[in-house]
């Protein structure tokens, strides 16, 4: 590739990274759906995305590590957002079945992704905070099942 062509790959990347990290902001949630499919749309839009991440991290072996440490910032601040929504949004209804296929995945995707040896680089504190924030997030969807929240 000539140095032109990476460049614009580079200056994708980062407006990409920008764009995604803004759509997942707590506030822009809200407007990814109507109201009426909200809590659908959040799960499947959320576990799409985070399937997505999870792929790069498995499938992408030449990361080097401030690559890694990027994505690993990236998804630990879409994960926070998710988090912070779901504590602010009073979801009353619950997802449909039809997307626990999707979520199942997208938490075992990533699961598969953190704990993987192919990329040692990573410091088992990166790992470990994505690893938190991430059962942070699916728990809460389990345990507000649970309790009816």
């Amino acid at each position: 590739m000539c140095a032109t062509t990476l460049e614009l790959t580079h200056v994708l990347t980062i407006e990409s990274s920008k764009a995604l990290l803004e759509l997942h902001k707590a506030e822009n949630i809200s407007r990814w759906c109507s109201e009426a499919s909200l809590v659908n749309g959040f799960w499947t839009i959320g576990s799409s995305v985070t399937i997505s991440l999870a792929n790069v991290l498995i499938e992408q072996k030449d990361l080097t590590s401030n690559q890694i440490q990027v994505l690993l910032t990236h998804l630990e601040a879409i994960l926070r957002s998710r988090n912070e929504f779901l504590q602010q949004a009073n979801m009353t209804r619950q997802p449909d079945p039809t997307s626990r296929e999707l979520r199942s995945a997208a938490s075992t995707k990533l699961e598969i992704a953190l704990s993987l040896d192919a990329h040692l680089q990573w410091q088992a504190r990166d790992r470990l905070a994505v690893r938190l924030v991430l059962r942070s997030v699916v728990y809460r969807g389990r345990v507000g099942r649970r309790h009816g929240r």
